[in-house]
């Protein structure tokens, strides 16, 4: 996986680039928007694979959100955009919420996923 709005601490920037390599299944984006961030109450994050809009997704505390991926032959391009950002006079950078994880879970034909 290549991640670019990533930074060596965990924290996503407002955009989160992400090239996933091909797999069958259910995608899911893990990861938390920590509490102590009051100005990321509210948070919702837009997800994109190419220019196509995937949903946009309200979040707090600990959140998975289950993308579907429909060509397992063609490796998944994903943009998150982030409503809402924190920084402080400490720490200039915009930081929107922490990455957990980006993973493949298998998925029957008819059986529906919930986004949670």
């Amino acid at each position: 996986m290549h991640k670019h709005g990533l930074y060596p601490d965990g924290s996503a920037g407002t955009t989160l680039h992400l090239m996933v390599t091909a797999q069958r299944g259910v995608a899911v984006l893990s990861g938390a928007v920590p509490a102590w961030a009051d100005q990321l109450a509210g948070q919702r994050l837009r997800v994109y694979s190419g220019r196509r809009l995937l949903g946009s997704y309200p979040v707090t505390g600990n959140f998975r959100i289950a993308l579907q991926h429909h060509d397992p032959t063609v490796p998944l391009s994903v943009r998150i955009e982030a409503s809402h950002h924190a920084s402080s006079p400490r720490d200039p950078r915009r930081l929107a919420f922490l990455f957990g994880a980006f993973a493949w879970q298998p998925q029957e034909e008819d059986e529906a996923y919930p986004v949670v």
